[in-house]
């Protein structure tokens, strides 16, 4: 019988979190760097694919996670706790999926685009500096509020753990 999640979902959130700590990371450091500099650019270019990456993974996330069974949390929630977890992992995946796409589409309102192996992605939206604007302050915000959602999850799971004494946590650390 399985106890937790697969190696490749495992394997897939652990490399989520750490390709968003290189987000952040990057757009919280790139103050440090002049505008125009070659180092600043780098820093954005890192955060640009790094944000990508994410989305790439995103969505493998949701294939494992549909094709995938795993063991329930023993013991046992409450009902309100399950719901609420359930309430916390579509925040988590939303935030996942539509950070990236609204970085992309705030980049081509720009007036740039991204470049994967020399090859430049389809723009998803027309050049229009007020739509780029808007789009800015809603990544920020949503940005923002992904420190929260994180550190939320990163609570809660040790609150299973050491509160609660169910198997939340180690399903994903330690896997069937």
């Amino acid at each position: 019988m399985k106890n937790g999640y697969s190696f490749s979902q495992r394997l897939v959130h652990w490399l989520t979190l750490l390709v968003i700590i290189v987000v952040y990371l990057a757009i919280e450091n790139r103050g440090l760097f002049e505008r125009g500099s070659d180092e600043r650019a780098l820093v954005m270019l890192t955060h640009f694919y790094a944000g990508f990456t994410i989305l790439i993974l995103a969505i493998i996330r949701l294939v494992l996670r549909m094709t995938n069974s795993v063991a329930p949390i023993d013991p046992l929630p409450p009902v309100w706790l399950q719901r609420s977890a359930m309430l916390g992992h579509v925040l988590l995946y939303a935030f996942l999926l539509a950070m990236p796409i609204i970085g992309l589409v705030m980049l081509n309102a720009k007036g740039g685009s991204l470049d994967l192996f020399g090859v430049s992605l389809p723009s998803l939206w027309p050049k229009d500096p007020e739509m780029a604007e808007q789009l800015e302050e809603l990544h920020e915000s949503i940005g923002k509020f992904g420190y929260v959602l994180i550190g939320l999850h990163a609570v809660v799971a040790l609150v299973h753990h050491h509160v609660l004494k169910d198997n939340t946590l180690t399903r994903m650390t330690r896997g069937r």
